[in-house]
């Protein structure tokens, strides 16, 4: 993710992103004093200094996928007040026939970075909680601590319905990593997830 944040300091008239998902929070260069190697804050300033920037995330059906898709639109939008130089589109609209909640469920699933059109960074990986990778290859993205295990579902359910409420779980683990990535102001978003 580190040349990804060079290349945005680096790009001359636009920016496109394609992504699944898009954390705006998460931190592109680690480790930093400040928020201004988030993605975020580096969009932000780009598109102030008159950078051209284009973002197209998966439209999420929050009961099913919570990626928060609007948090992404409305908190990318915000960090060029003046310029206006960040467009976000969601895509694709669900709705088969307008008005109803009928839908065609599908995602794309493009990750690209281009810039200036000569830059392009293509794969798997989404601009996003828990895609920070290094040498150790972490689970999931939690600073200084590392997890290495992978428990099967029910090996979590049981886990956290022993020590606390999955509403909590979720709050608890969503700040963490919040505050290791120096984004102290992130409003928690999460899906209240139930068993079936």
């Amino acid at each position: 993710m580190e040349a990804v944040a060079k290349a945005i300091l680096a790009a001359r008239e636009e920016i496109f992103i394609t992504d699944w998902w898009l954390s705006p929070e998460v931190m592109l260069i680690r480790p930093c004093d400040d928020d201004s190697m988030r993605l975020d804050s580096l969009l932000g300033r780009r598109a102030e200094e008159g950078i051209r920037v284009y973002v197209m995330v998966f439209k999420d059906i929050v009961q099913v996928v919570g990626l928060n898709s609007w948090h992404t639109k409305l908190k990318l939008m915000s960090k060029s007040p003046t310029k206006k130089n960040i467009k976000v589109i969601r895509h694709p609209d669900h709705s088969v026939v307008p008005g109803t909640e009928s839908s065609f469920l599908y995602s794309h699933h493009e990750k690209t970075v281009i810039i200036d059109q000569r830059i392009a960074f293509i794969g798997g990986i989404d601009l996003c909680w828990g895609r920070w990778d290094t040498d150790e290859h972490k689970l999931i993205d939690l600073g200084d601590e590392n997890i290495t295990e992978l428990h099967i579902p029910n090996e979590i359910d049981d886990q956290v319905e022993e020590e606390t409420p999955r509403e909590e779980a979720a709050v608890a683990t969503t700040e963490k990593m919040a505050e290791n990535s120096l984004a102290k102001n992130v409003t928690i978003f999460y899906v209240n997830i139930t068993r079936i």
